[in-house]
């Protein structure tokens, strides 16, 4: 029993040093800097320019929460290929994979760390921009007035975000090219997933297994319709995502992609 106990201790020490190293090689190349600062400008864009102009905010503070938040996924989206993109792949790109490898901590330890930084920097982007919307919504309507959906919103926000860095430490796993993964990564998440659900929804079948589907949950919980539509929207059926069964199915991806990427990590050698 103790040395079971010892065990996981190790791993538990490894995967937090792992996850400390990340973090600070994401601020030494100022990733966290820029994509706090994309959470920080973008919102302040949605208060400042009504408020010069002298256009009236939405009638409702659940209006201008589910206008406002609509660039929340994304911006995860951008932020989980940023912080996952080449979380793998540059250890073998920048041959650093020889060092880090064969350093006496488990592999899986590693992975570990890496996704929780990438998750920890994505969480901090998306809280940032939260918290932002939040001031605003206070400063126009005070805090009486702030919709009781907005703390279900920001879960599904960071669920969605887990899902996201799924996708992006996937291909950071099993590409040797830190650009590849990178790229792979982003457009998987911001086109090929997105052109897959108008295809799917032009031809009447309901795109309900990807991902990137529920991407509206995170505003369509503040009410309004959250269906997805073919471009053009005449002549194509549209979809509405259920929100348990949008929980289910990004979790689903998550748990599997996590541990068939972690797998894959483990397993990887140089060449």
């Amino acid at each position: 029993m103790s040395s079971l106990v010892s065990a996981v201790s190790k791993d538990l020490r490894d995967t937090a040093l792992a996850m400390a190293f990340e973090l600070e090689k994401h601020l030494r190349r100022r990733r966290i800097l820029i994509a706090l600062l994309l959470a920080t400008v973008v919102p302040l864009l949605f208060y400042a320019i009504p408020r010069l102009r002298g256009v009236a905010f939405a009638s409702t503070s659940t209006l201008f929460a589910g206008n406002n938040l609509g660039f929340a996924s994304l911006l995860i989206l951008i932020s989980a290929a940023f912080f996952g993109g080449d979380a793998i792949s540059s250890e073998l790109d920048k041959r650093t994979f020889l060092v880090s490898y064969v350093a006496p901590q488990r592999r899986t330890s590693m992975f570990a760390g890496k996704f929780l930084a990438a998750f920890l920097a994505t969480a901090l982007v998306t809280t940032l921009y939260y918290g932002i919307t939040l001031a605003e919504m206070e400063s126009a309507y005070g805090w009486g007035d702030v919709p009781a959906a907005f703390s279900t919103s920001f879960a599904v926000a960071l669920l969605y975000a887990l899902a996201a860095l799924s996708v992006a430490f996937t291909y950071s796993s099993v590409m040797r090219s830190t650009i590849t993964s990178n790229m792979l990564s982003f457009f998987t998440l911001l086109l090929i997933l997105p052109i897959v659900q108008t295809v799917l929804s032009i031809a009447g079948v309901d795109p309900w297994f990807i991902p990137t589907f529920y991407s509206s949950l995170i505003t369509s919980v503040f009410g309004g319709s959250s269906g997805f539509a073919g471009p053009g929207g005449g002549g194509t059926a549209s979809f509405t995502p259920d929100f348990h069964v949008g929980l289910s199915v990004i979790s689903g991806w998550t748990a599997a992609l996590v541990v068939f990427s972690a797998s894959v990590t483990a397993r990887r050698q140089m060449e």
